[in-house]
């Protein structure tokens, strides 16, 4: 029997890349294009303070990117307290960990 199952939240439970995609794109529309889908698309999975370092070189500097990045996570915040839909699979891969007597925990 396996004793215990780690999922990793973001990207694997919950779709939560989709909510920073939309985010962006409504960034992109609301800055008349400053960060547009082919750079963003570069900070997927980017940490965050790489993606203001990033934002940074782009925009000419820390105050604009970080005005852009307090934009995007104002977005973001308004888009996630409506729902981060489940990836797919995920509510069975829960419940099978769980009824096979499994603990079962999330890290991210």
């Amino acid at each position: 029997m396996v004793e215990a199952v780690i999922f990793d939240m973001d990207g694997t439970l919950v779709d939560s890349e989709r909510v920073s995609v939309d985010a962006w794109r409504e960034v992109e529309k609301r800055t008349n294009g400053a960060v547009d889908k082919a750079f963003t698309d570069t900070l997927i999975g980017v940490s965050r303070a790489a993606c203001l370092e990033m934002l940074a070189d782009r925009l000419g500097g820390e105050r604009r990117a970080r005005e852009v990045f307090g934009l995007r996570c104002e977005i973001y915040d308004e888009l996630a307290a409506r729902g981060i839909p489940l990836k797919p699979g995920a509510r069975g891969a829960l419940e099978c960990a769980r009824s096979g007597g499994s603990k079962v925990a999330v890290a991210t």
